[in-house]
C-alpha cells in the first residue's frame, strides 16, 4: 500500500497468500515447540521465553518507548544516517525503493518497541543495515539536489549560501565525531567553502587557491567549529606528483 499506492491488483495474487500461510505455519510451529519444551519447568516471573511470540509489552511497567530510539536511531554511528533520512524524506518519498526501505524500517522499530517483551540492542541488529541504506540514499539525493541547484544558480547568492551551509553542517557532524583524524573528500566549490568555514568562519573568500587534487590539513584545538581551525599545510597537485616520483 505504501510502495504502490492506489494499486490493488496484488491482493488477487495467489502467491501472496501462499507465502503468508507458510510463514504463519513456521511461526506457530516455533512458538508451540518452545511452549511444549518449557512445559515441564516451573518459571516464576519473566524470562527470554517471553520473546517467543508477540505480547502487549506497551501495557507492562517495563515498557520503555525510547529504548530503541537511543540504540537504533541515535546511536553514535547512526546519528548522521538518521539526520539524512528525515532531512531527505520530502525529497526521496517519490522513489519507490526508498519508500519500501523506510516503511520496513519504521514498522520493525515500532513492532520491536511495542510488542517484543524484552529490551536489548541485539534484537535490532538485523535491521540496522536499513538505517545505513536509507540514510545513504537520502544523503546522495540531497547532494544531487544541491549540485543541480548550484549549476542552475551559477555564482548567485543562493549557490554560495547553500555551499556555505553544507560546510557548516559537515563541521557540526565532525564535532560529534570522537575520532582524532578525519578525512573529508569533496569537489569544488563545496570543498573550498568548507575550508573557508573552518579557517574564517564567515564563508569569505580564501586568500589561497585550492586546486583539483590538492590536499589541505586543518587542525582544531578543541572540537571542530567554524572559524576555529588552523591550516597546518597545503599540498598542491605538483607537490604530490613529486612525492610520488620520489
Amino acid at each position: 500500500m505504501v510502495v504502490r499506492p492506489g494499486e490493488w491488483w496484488w491482493l488477487k495474487e495467489f502467491h501472496l497468500y501462499r507465502c503468508l500461510f507458510f510463514m504463519a505455519a513456521v511461526v506457530i510451529a516455533q512458538y508451540c515447540s518452545r511452549t511444549i519444551a518449557g512445559d515441564p519447568y516451573l518459571m516464576v516471573g519473566s524470562g527470554l521465553s517471553n520473546v517467543a511470540g508477540p505480547s502487549l509489552f506497551f501495557l507492562t511497567p517495563a515498557y520503555t518507548p525510547e529504548f530503541y530510539i537511543d540504540k537504533l536511531w541515535l546511536s553514535e554511528n547512526h546519528v548522521f544516517f538518521t539526520i539524512m533520512i528525515f532531512l531527505g524524506l520530502p525529497f526521496c518519498w517519490a522513489q519507490r525503493g526508498f519508500r519500501y526501505v523506510f516503511t520496513v524500517l519504521v514498522m520493525l522499530w515500532f513492532l520491536h518497541t511495542n510488542f517484543l517483551a524484552a529490551l536489548s540492542p541485539r534484537y535490532c541488529y538485523y535491521y540496522q543495515p536499513l538505517v545505513i541504506l536509507a540514510g545513504s540514499a537520502a544523503a546522495i539525493t540531497l547532494y544531487d539536489r544541491l549540485v543541480s541547484l548550484a549549476h542552475r544558480a551559477g555564482d548567485a547568492t543562493v549557490a554560495r549560501v547553500a555551499a556555505h551551509a553544507t560546510g557548516l553542517a559537515v563541521l557540526t557532524l565532525l564535532g560529534k565525531d570522537r575520532s582524532k583524524l578525519v578525512a573529508v573528500v569533496g569537489h569544488q566549490p563545496g570543498l573550498g567553502h568548507l575550508l573557508a568555514a573552518c579557517l574564517l568562519g564567515d564563508g569569505g573568500a580564501l586568500p589561497i587557491e585550492l586546486k583539483k587534487n590538492a590536499v589541505a590539513c586543518v587542525s582544531f584545538e578543541a572540537s571542530p567549529g567554524a572559524g576555529h581551525g588552523a591550516l597546518k599545510w597545503l599540498a598542491t597537485p605538483r607537490m604530490l606528483r613529486g612525492v610520488r616520483r620520489d
